[in-house]
């Protein structure tokens, strides 16, 4: 048994102690110190798990884990198993920032993923939004053009006719708003008359 204890893997827990319990006696049945084999426990947190063992260990079998302090005033849990049918405690004590130093490295790693991914998020919506906005410019000249009296046509606007957006709907508004003006044009130079050899 003891062989086995010793080979459990640690992971990154390299300050992790594994214990063995009487739940009855309190005695150690596995210790990495070989002089406490079958010594009476004396910290305070065992004692705290062999009390709950004995009101929640007639259930049968269960596992939880408790938080304390240890003799240094370091910050520690220790997770255990009650092995109802020996009555028996197995024990998995470890400090705090060792066990949570994956989790906080996880943290720190899911923080940057994060970061990235705005970053990507960010340059891939201003490039969608300058793909799609960039008809608008020349759109916005020829209105210009228009409210100036200038009803040429406009070649690069012509390009954006066809689109089924609003820019596209914008494209169209405008060369019908050029063609019914040059209509105009053509109907006053028709009805102009001339008089005394001018043409008003």
């Amino acid at each position: 048994l003891k062989e086995e204890l010793d080979s459990l893997p640690v992971a990154d827990l390299t300050q992790a102690k594994y214990y063995l319990i009487n739940a009855n006696t309190g005695e150690y049945i596995f210790h990495e110190n070989e002089e406490m084999l079958g010594v009476v426990s004396e910290e305070q947190y065992v004692a705290d798990i062999l009390a709950a063992t004995k009101e929640k260990g007639a259930a049968g079998a269960y596992t939880d884990y408790v938080e304390y302090t240890d003799a240094e005033g370091t910050e520690s849990l220790a997770a255990y198993h009650y092995i109802a049918d020996r009555d028996w405690v197995f024990l998995l004590a470890d400090n705090a920032d060792e066990i949570f130093a994956s989790a906080d490295q996880t943290n720190g790693t899911l923080l940057v993923l994060c970061a990235v991914a705005l970053i990507v998020l960010l340059l891939v919506t201003y490039v969608t939004i300058t793909v799609c906005m960039k008809p608008l410019s020349p759109i916005g000249r020829t209105l210009l053009h228009i409210a100036e009296c200038d009803i040429s046509d406009d070649e690069e606007v012509k390009k954006y006719i066809k689109r089924n957006d609003d820019l596209g709907g914008i494209a169209k508004a405008s060369g019908v708003v050029i063609a019914s003006l040059r209509g105009i044009v053509s109907t006053l130079k028709e009805c102009c008359v001339q008089l005394n050899g001018k043409v008003y």
